[in-house]
């Protein structure tokens, strides 16, 4: 019997091939795309929850309201987590973690590497967490001066040598023993580690001992993970941290899990997560688009299967046997389709992984939450797909139907078009809300940012405590052919840099937060930062440049005198004050910033390491210029890599998730209207094969082939009036919601909408419109020969 039905269901396929392919290509699509998707949102879903102690392993956070800012701080005291484990019996361990960031790291054969990922870890490291230690006894982090490496920075370093035994440099001075080697952490891990540091070598290092001093339970340095007994600890561990940090009011702490860190900790809504699951609704949207497609035309080809089962009803089929054969039919096809999908997923993935920078491991096929979402989109493919083709053929009374080959359609009429309206919201709503996303991006990309980050080229410098030849090798760079100027700040533009203090405002009791950057003489002028006010009787050299935004909040006027301010341990005056420029992403707002213009840059700056910006020429052969500030800075550092970037790449990379987020959507839309487009074009092609006689007929009383497609046109034109009522709005709404997140922004105008709704008009319209013009091209002798 299963034989019989399969053979039947093989044979309709066939005999249908048009409206096979049109399933196989948009279920083949949609799959492979939504398969796409849910690899890549298992990926993001699953991170650190490799770990065995995810549930119970807590990262510390912490909230200050200070001037009136509330600023959210991830770093504790060095002294948080043994105090906490020391005092709440329910705190069974606690790890702290450092990272001072770019460091040079140099070996035996005084060979140096900008090394960004080297961590000083508690011993407590490997027992919290399932990093695995390859080689080595991971106890050895309770020693000072030993390191685990990955195998990429011993294979770095060392080449093929065994590398434990070894001795690298930290700083190029203080010496670290390779102990052992740590595997690389995991593609879906929110710690990130190119060397493990045991935390004891803090102590040796001078410029980190100041991060131990602090031994109460506060803000600090270090990142601070407590494993709990239970999950459900969490909120009496967050009442004990406040009893025990009584002493600082103004601070408050709260507790991420570690499974939630990298999605965004607590907040619901934040927008990792929301990118995610908007991710996951358009995979489900397209599935769903592609299964109104079979749909919609199986349920258009039922006045043509209605003798089939008028024929079988009568020969005595059951109504369970008919249900039966239908859902076979679906269940053939979408296997066929899933088989395909499955084929397409893996040849795309290579592509995706350097698309989104992700390695999306063929191993995520295998886990669980991706095995139940194949399972469930094939099995609920399989049922929405079946299900109402198979009722509506099931309950047919088989006399009306062999009498008159009708099928009552006119319930079925009405199901198709809400189908086909709701195909069309889904299009309108993805094409403006793909709109809205390039036109922010635009927008971000050609703002005015208030300094000049066109050719120039930042360079790091790192720490030098004799900085001899400084300023030698500053006049050498600015002397050679096509350089404009040369200037150094402590301040890495859209790479952060920059300090937070806290200062009192001028004649006042109020405290606000300044961001402070040390810059020379020549930045601010360098990088085209535009003055507001210059107080003239104060002189630039070792005083202070505040921006429009901080002059406000210190109740600094031009018409006013120049005011003493503390800047941390130093006092000085405001020497100008220049408009606002933006030194981080668009998506910030300008904060007070105040730029300290230090009297001898090469002593106070150098030792701390910064960045060098070097202003090139328009037309200058970048290459060149390059080849000699490097040879000029490498004499000036020679056990240093020459480390460099451009501002603009740097402003742009800014962007990055933004701009993949917008090609993602535009591919995603475009396959949502292709599929959209191929269901129409099925539509159209078996409800013309039906009026093939009535189009006959107008053609033969006079009608021409304009005005056949025009009355063919408008039965369409109302579902999409009302498709666009309903999709303008509701993506409307999601994109406002989505651009507040960004200080600066667009405004949703008629003009995205109406482009929107114009594309999908053309795609739409012009589907039905070829297609019909075809058809009133036939003759109509053809069709009405029998009459």
């Amino acid at each position: 019997m299963l034989q019989n039905y399969l053979k039947i269901a093989v044979r309709s396929l066939l005999k249908n091939r048009f409206f096979t392919l049109i399933n196989l290509l948009g279920l083949s699509l949609s799959m492979g795309a939504a398969l796409l998707i849910f690899l890549y949102t298992s990926h993001e879903l699953t991170y650190d929850t490799f770990h065995s102690k995810s549930d119970r392993v807590f990262q510390v956070k912490g909230k200050m309201n200070y001037g009136g800012m509330e600023m959210q701080m991830s770093g504790m005291s060095s002294m948080f987590g043994p105090r906490v484990t020391e005092e709440d019996p329910r705190v069974q361990n606690s790890v702290r973690m450092i990272n001072p960031g770019k460091t040079i790291i140099k070996n035996e054969q005084d060979e140096a590497w900008f090394v960004e990922n080297a961590h000083f870890v508690d011993p407590s490291f490997s027992e919290v967490f399932d990093f695995e230690f390859t080689r080595g006894n991971p106890k050895e982090l309770g020693q000072p001066g030993k390191v685990f490496l990955t195998p990429t920075m011993a294979s770095q370093y060392f080449g093929t040598h065994d590398p434990l035994g070894k001795t690298l440099y930290y700083d190029r001075k203080y010496p670290l023993t390779v102990a052992g080697i740590v595997a690389e952490a995991l593609s879906n891990s929110s710690i990130r580690y190119d060397m493990l540091i045991s935390f004891q070598t803090l102590e040796t290092i001078d410029e980190m001992k100041g991060t131990l001093d602090n031994e109460n339970v506060s803000l600090g340095s270090f990142l601070t993970y407590l494993e709990l007994d239970e999950p459900s600890s969490k909120a009496q561990v967050e009442e004990s941290i406040e009893k025990i940090a009584m002493e600082s009011a103004d601070e408050s702490y709260v507790l991420d899990s570690m499974e939630d860190v990298y999605l965004g900790g607590n907040d619901v809504f934040s927008p990792m997560r929301i990118y995610l699951f908007a991710l996951l609704a358009i995979g489900l949207l397209i599935v769903v688009l592609a299964l109104i497609n079979y749909i919609n035309l199986a349920i258009a080809r039922s006045t043509a299967r209605s003798k089939e089962v008028g024929i079988r009803k009568v020969n005595g089929a059951s109504k369970r046997s008919l249900v039966f054969q239908f859902f076979l039919d679906s269940f053939l096809i979408i296997s066929i389709a899933f088989t395909l999908s499955l084929i397409l997923l893996m040849y795309v993935r290579p592509y995706m992984i350097s698309f989104l920078d992700k390695p999306l491991d063929i191993e995520y096929l295998q886990t669980p939450i991706f095995v139940g979402i194949v399972a469930a989109i094939f099995i609920g493919s399989v049922i929405l797909a079946g299900s109402y083709p198979a009722w509506i053929m099931a309950r047919f009374n088989p006399v009306s139907i062999i009498k008159s080959n009708r099928t009552g359609g006119g319930k079925n009429s009405f199901l198709q078009k809400s189908f086909t309206t709701f195909q069309f919201m889904v299009s309108i709503g993805l094409l403006l809300a793909t709109l809205v996303i390039i036109d922010q991006l635009k927008f971000m990309k050609s703002q005015e940012i208030g300094l000049d980050k066109d050719q120039v080229l930042a360079i790091n410098l790192s720490p030098n405590k004799q900085p001899v030849g400084f300023e030698y090798m500053k006049n050498q760079i600015k002397d050679m052919p096509g350089i404009s100027g040369v200037a150094l700040s402590s301040l890495s533009l859209f790479k952060g840099g920059y300090s937070i203090y806290f200062t009192t405002v001028p004649d006042t009791d109020e405290q606000i937060s300044l961001s402070v950057m040390n810059v020379d003489e020549q930045f601010a002028e360098l990088m085209g930062i535009e003055f507001e006010h210059r107080f003239e009787e104060v002189p630039l050299r070792g005083n202070l440049l505040a921006n429009e935004t901080a002059a406000g909040r210190l109740h600094i006027s031009t018409d006013s005198l120049s005011k003493e301010m503390a800047i941390g341990p130093s006092v000085a005056r405001i020497a100008g004050i220049t408009k606002d420029f933006n030194y981080s992403s668009l998506k910030n707002e300008i904060q007070p910033m105040v730029m300290e213009v230090h009297s001898d840059t090469s002593r106070t700056m150098i030792e701390y390491g910064g960045s060098l910006y070097v202003k090139i020429q328009e037309g200058t052969d970048v290459k060149e210029a390059l080849a000699g500030i490097q040879a000029e800075v490498d004499k000036f550092q020679p056990d240093a890599p020459f480390d460099y970037y451009f501002l603009d790449e740097a402003f742009n990379n800014l962007y990055k998730s933004e701009e993949r987020m917008a090609t993602m959507l535009s591919g995603f839309t475009f396959l949502a209207i292709l599929i959209a487009a191929m269901g129409l074009l099925g539509m159209i092609t078996f409800t013309l094969e039906r009026r093939v006689r009535e189009i006959g007929i107008r053609k033969v009383l006079g009608a021409s082939g304009r005005r056949i497609m025009l009355m063919v046109m408008g039965e369409y034109f109302v579902i999409f009036v009302v498709s666009a009522l309903l999709a303008v709005p509701a993506a409307w709404w999601v994109m406002e919601n989505w651009l507040t997140s960004f200080t600066y922004r667009i405004d949703i105008g008629a003009s995205q909408a109406i482009l929107a709704i114009t594309l999908a008009l053309l795609v739409g319209f012009g589907t039905i419109g070829l297609r019909t013009w075809r058809a009133s091209r036939a003759n109509p002798a053809d069709s009405l020969r029998t009459e």
